[in-house]
C-alpha cells in the first residue's frame, strides 16, 4: 500500500521522523493486511474491522534484539491507514485500495 509518511501519527512516524518532515516528499510504501501473524483480527462488535496489521520496511529493531522481541508489524486503526492513504489520493476513491475482511471470512 502506498501513501504519505507524514500523514501518519508521531507513533508510526518514530522509525525515520526526519523523513516524515519531508511533507509531501514523504510517499511511502508498506505491507497492511487485515490479521496478525497468528491469525487475529481486531474486530467491532458487528464483526466489522477496527485496525489493520501494519508492517513498515522502515521498522528495525536495534542489533542484539531477541528475536521474540523485534519489529514485525503492529496494529494501526484503520482511520489512521486512510490518513495515510489519502495523501496521495484525497478522494473517496482512495479508501477502496483498503483490504478489509468480510463479515465471516475471518470465522
Amino acid at each position: 500500500m502506498q501513501g504519505l509518511y507524514s500523514r501518519l501519527t508521531p507513533h508510526f512516524q518514530r522509525w525515520d521522523p526526519a523523513f516524515a518532515q519531508r511533507g509531501t516528499d514523504s510517499g511511502h510504501a508498506v505491507y497492511v493486511q487485515g490479521h496478525d501473524r497468528g491469525g487475529n483480527y481486531h474486530l467491532d462488535h458487528a464483526g466489522v474491522p477496527t485496525d489493520v496489521f501494519w508492517n513498515d520496511p522502515l521498522g528495525r529493531s536495534p542489533a542484539g534484539t531477541p528475536a521474540t522481541q523485534r519489529y514485525r508489524g503492529e496494529w494501526m486503526p484503520i482511520a489512521v491507514l486512510h490518513a495515510f492513504i489519502r495523501g496521495f489520493d484525497t478522494s473517496d476513491n482512495a479508501l477502496s485500495y483498503v483490504a478489509t475482511v468480510r463479515q465471516g471470512e475471518h470465522a
